[in-house]
């Protein structure tokens, strides 16, 4: 899958998509492509995504990366820097999922 580009997005709360995953290749848990030379942030938050960083530093929801392949978990069950879950970087407060998210990808036309 190609690196995510800007294009037309909407969302209601938090910071755009672009600005935390722009430009990051896709990364499964089997494809580490990520920005974080730590971890395999796609094995480690459960989830294919286009990772920049696996955390955000404790309690800084700013930072905590969007994530919208996560793993739900109830109670939310987050130790130290463990993000997993359905997240949107700077939309919840610290301890919140999203419980259900839709992306749409579309082929881009070119003339």
């Amino acid at each position: 899958m190609d690196p995510l580009q800007p294009g037309d997005h909407h969302y209601s709360k938090g910071k755009s998509l672009t600005d935390v995953s722009l430009g990051q290749p896709f990364s499964t848990y089997d494809r580490d492509n990520d920005a974080d030379g730590n971890a395999n942030c796609a094995a480690q938050l459960k989830g294919g995504w286009w990772f920049k960083t696996c955390t955000g530093g404790v309690g800084n929801v700013d930072l905590v990366p969007t994530n919208l392949n996560g793993e739900y978990s109830y109670p939310v069950n987050y130790t130290g820097q463990d993000y997993r879950g359905m997240r949107w970087a700077g939309a919840l407060e610290f301890g919140d999922q999203i419980l259900s998210a839709s992306l749409k990808i579309m082929e881009t036309m070119t003339v």
